[in-house]
């Protein structure tokens, strides 16, 4: 007879299917975390991203991840239209994407009062809530399009809503948001992983002088750089193509231009004579 909260047998042997190792006296849920996270690539949550959990009362195993726990937050808030945590959460997330992912910041929770004194300001504004609502099936780990390791192409919440750029205009207003945003553009690429995923962000978006000069960013993944270089020979090719064709047809239009004129001239001369 199977103990409650014992994993079933199906659950058992799928998991072994994917490779997973079974410690003795594991629950129910800690085996579907463990399936979870091999399923959707994800990694291992860390005691920080637990302690956003627990701020928001979201039950977890040892074993969540971090995308499915920022899923069951972002679930657990919005279901509930708690519109300060949901506030809270957002403002934490689009700070996060702010500051580029660095950890050598100021604002590491978002039971910040920085974020908590912005999110009491947004509140106030219809515009922020209503276009808050709409981020409820986004995933708030990060923000507009980025590349990964493999050459894929993802994408984030919208940067492009009056929410994110509301959250994104009252941040700047604090003088340590604003040394933490420069932190984050000066930091080295390679030690940063969400600079390595912002290649297709607009550098121009940023407005402080110390923006991280182009010439210095890493280049992205060698199959990120094949991927691009057969996109730019692919559509030199094509180029070349069209203006090939242009210039046939550019010719055929003088040919005809000519044989009409030609055409003409014999018809004048023909009735000029008789």
């Amino acid at each position: 007879m199977q103990k409650k909260n014992e994993p079933t047998d199906n659950q058992i042997n799928y998991a072994r299917s994917l490779g997973i190792y079974i410690p003795f006296g594991i629950t129910c849920n800690e085996l579907s975390d463990l399936i979870s996270n091999v399923e959707n690539n994800d990694k291992l949550a860390t005691d920080r991203h637990k302690t956003f959990a627990d701020l928001y009362g979201v039950q977890y195993t040892k074993n969540v991840g971090k995308k499915s726990l920022f899923k069951r937050i972002q679930y657990e808030i919005f279901s509930n239209k708690k519109e300060n945590y949901m506030a809270t959460w957002f403002i934490f997330r689009v700070y996060r994407s702010l500051v580029r992912g660095q950890e050598d910041v100021s604002i590491h929770s978002p039971d910040n009062n920085t974020i908590k004194e912005v999110a009491v300001t947004l509140l106030e504004n219809p515009k922020f809530l209503n276009s808050l609502k709409r981020y409820s099936d986004s995933d708030l780990r990060y923000f507009g399009e980025f590349i990964d390791s493999q050459g894929g192409i993802h994408y984030g919440a919208s940067k492009t809503t009056n929410a994110y750029n509301l959250v994104s205009d009252e941040l700047k207003k604090y003088p340590n948001v604003q040394q933490d945003i420069e932190r984050g553009w000066n930091a080295p690429v390679n030690n940063n992983s969400y600079l390595k995923r912002s290649y297709r962000e607009d550098l121009s978006e940023y407005n402080y002088s110390t923006t991280l000069p182009i010439s210095t960013i890493e280049q992205p993944p060698a199959p990120v750089m094949s991927f691009i270089q057969k996109f730019e020979n692919k559509l030199e090719a094509m180029n070349e193509e069209a203006e090939k064709k242009y210039k046939e047809r550019k010719a055929r239009s003088v040919n005809k231009s000519k044989v009409i004129s030609y055409i003409l001239l014999i018809l004048f001369g023909f009735f000029w004579w008789t």
